[in-house]
């Protein structure tokens, strides 16, 4: 990123919130909440086959210091209507804080796990983690960030507004040729007149005194799921526990996407120790490579400040239905090396299909699919055939699910 420094800020919200979150070097954050819609106005949920538009949001921080655009709190729901797709893919940019685009200082594209229901609506955390220089925006500037959801066309996707907007010009529509127009002019129609922002919220951060004591914070595999405890030694105005889950991360570990699981109401202001615990029933659907989840916490006082906590990590088992899956080797995959192989293991006969698919949810081939006895087997993955990118092996087994991912490099 090429517009900053370092800051103590963070700012920022777009569709149900774009929260932007600064990295203070380890030390505690407090944040304040800027609200960048018209809190009075009536939600409107924009619904879009996929490919959606590319939305915009123009973020001014109006404090006399920087803010680092560190990650986007996003919300938007996903009806699945092509189960072939596994995933769904989330693309963000964050740009110049003048439009059209001119120049992109940087992007990042995600796999969005289903996460069942007719309208999965959720949050997610779009994370940010700048080597120096930070993306810094300077005191006084803007910023944009925009987003569209990628997808198969019979997906529908729910952006999330408020009408009548509290300033139009803010939320945009960025065409395919650079200009813009706003959210309001997009939506006009005969049924829909009024004007509207997308739904945004926004926090700037600076280091203080965590408001919570979290003594311990730990996941644990039990029942096919994954069950998060923590405890509290003290608490000063604890509204709760905001539960995020690692959806994708780069490579690089520059980018990461976090999604809102759920809610844990908190004990308020308390002297003694609390214990909390919460449960993800799906934690299969986003384990790395190596089988682990990574899940934290993000503590929201009654004023709106916020804390995160350490990361904790799950570690699932490689198994469900009767046969595990065992990780590709090796990985990453380069061409030099061959053929690649993933191992699976039956403890009675079954039929087993096992595909591939890219990070857009494109099913990209078959690597082996019928009857096999019980017992260790095995099926090859060809590099040669495959362009640079992430991949996820998926093995399916009557209703069961395993999965691993791949990388090809360049």
């Amino acid at each position: 990123m090429m517009l900053l420094s370092r800051t103590l800020g963070r700012t920022i919200a777009v569709t149900a919130a774009f929260l932007v979150l600064a990295s203070s070097g380890g030390r505690s954050q407090v944040c304040e909440s800027l609200q960048y819609y018209n809190p009075s106005g009536a939600e409107h949920v924009y619904t879009s086959a996929l490919p959606t538009v590319w939305w915009g949001l123009r973020v001014s921080p109006t404090l006399p210091f920087a803010a680092t655009v560190d990650s986007a709190l996003i919300g938007f729901g996903i009806q699945k209507n092509n189960t072939a797709f596994i995933y769904d893919t989330l693309e963000v940019r964050v740009l110049r804080d003048t439009l059209p685009m001119i120049q992109i200082l940087d992007s990042y594209v995600a796999g969005i796990p289903a996460t069942g229901g007719q309208v999965p609506d959720t949050y997610w955390v779009v994370e940010f983690d700048f080597t120096p220089p930070m993306a810094t925006i300077p005191a006084g500037r803007s910023f944009w960030i925009a987003w569209r959801l990628r997808g198969p066309a019979v997906d529908v996707a729910r952006i999330l507004m408020r009408k009548p907007a509290a300033n139009p010009s803010r939320s945009v529509v960025i065409n395919p040729n650079g200009t813009t127009q706003t959210v309001t002019q997009f939506l006009a129609s005969s049924t829909f007149q009024d004007s509207v922002d997308l739904y945004a919220e926004a926090h700037v951060c600076y280091p203080g005194a965590p408001p919570v004591e979290l003594v311990s914070f730990r996941a644990r595999w039990e029942n096919e799921q994954g069950v998060l405890e923590w405890n509290t030694a003290t608490e000063t105005n604890n509204l709760g526990f905001e539960v995020q889950r690692l959806a994708d991360r780069s490579r690089d570990g520059r980018f990461a996407v976090w999604q809102r699981l759920g809610f844990v109401p908190g004990s308020g202001t308390s002297t003694s120790e609390r214990t909390y615990r919460f449960v993800d029933a799906q934690p299969r659907v986003v384990m790395d490579e190596h089988g682990i989840v990574r899940y934290r916490l993000c503590q929201v006082d009654y004023d709106g400040t916020v804390t995160h906590s350490p990361v904790a990590e799950l570690h699932v088992p490689f198994t469900a239905g009767g046969c595990t899956l065992e990780a590709v080797r090796p990985n990453p995959l380069r061409r030099a090396d061959g053929i690649g192989r993933t191992v699976f293991t039956l403890a009675s006969p079954r039929h087993v299909r096992i595909d591939l698919y890219d990070v857009l949810g494109r099913h990209v081939g078959l690597l082996c699919e019928g009857d096999f006895p019980a017992g260790v087997h095995e099926a090859a993955i060809d590099p040669k055939t495959l362009a640079p990118g992430s991949y996820l092996v998926v093995l399916a087994v009557d209703d069961a699910r395993l999965s691993r991912r791949v990388c090809i490099p360049d």
